[in-house]
């Protein structure tokens, strides 16, 4: 009676085990209607956005289809503090154009406060298609 108890301790640990690691996993899986339903997630998403698909091979519009619309020019950060991935850039905070009509910004949070954000950042060629991107934290 003893070691059936025991056994069935055992399974319902190994079972609370990987329904807490599914639970884990699933909330940081990319879709779009949980990067567009939800701005405040995409930190815990982007990661699994840029593995899952070949952003350099996407062009703007492809790009806008799966993530929706950039921040507004007019609500883009005035600095950027650090660039913090991909972390083997070759261009400083100081190089990035956040005006140019060729960068679009996705925050991570539902709005841009006076605070400190963090957003993807991608910089689009003369061909339209992302020439770089970034993980940036800024000031506004």
């Amino acid at each position: 009676m003893k070691k059936a108890i025991m056994v069935i301790i055992s399974i319902l640990i190994i079972l609370i085990i990987c329904f807490l690691y599914w639970r884990n996993y699933e909330s940081h899986q990319f879709t779009v209607e949980k990067w567009r339903s939800n701005p405040g997630e995409r930190g815990r998403i982007v990661d699994n956005f840029l593995k899952k698909y070949d952003i350099y091979s996407m062009d703007k519009n492809s790009l806008s289809k799966l993530l929706g619309e950039p921040l507004p020019k007019s609500r883009y950060p005035t600095s950027i503090i650090s660039i913090i991935e991909p972390k083997d850039n070759k261009i400083s905070s100081e190089e990035w154009e956040l005006d140019s009509e060729n960068t679009v910004v996705y925050p991570f949070s539902s709005n841009i406060t006076e605070y400190d954000e963090s957003a993807l950042y991608i910089k689009f060629g003369k061909n339209q298609r992302p020439v770089y991107y970034a993980i940036i934290y800024f000031a506004t």
